[in-house]
């Protein structure tokens, strides 16, 4: 990993940001990423055939499933 030494100006936090950036690529090569897509259904008065519409969806929750969750569970309390 590399960090600029004009971002971080102690050791501390250069390797507190390093160890974040090594978490969080860990997480994604793991498959350790969420998404939520949000639809309602609706029956075609013509046919009845089931259609589905995407209201709202949000991807690249990297490592944070709860957060995810919280995210799409207030989405839609929104809509």
């Amino acid at each position: 990993v590399f960090i600029e030494k004009k971002t971080w100006k102690t050791l501390a936090s250069a390797r507190k940001a390093a160890l974040s950036l090594i978490e969080e690529w860990n997480s994604y090569l793991s498959g350790d990423v969420y998404g939520f897509t949000i639809t309602k259904d609706s029956k075609c008065e013509t046919c009845g055939h089931i259609e589905t519409e995407v209201l709202e969806s949000c991807w690249g929750f990297v490592g944070d499933r709860e957060g995810c969750k919280k995210e799409a569970t207030e989405v839609a309390k929104g809509l």
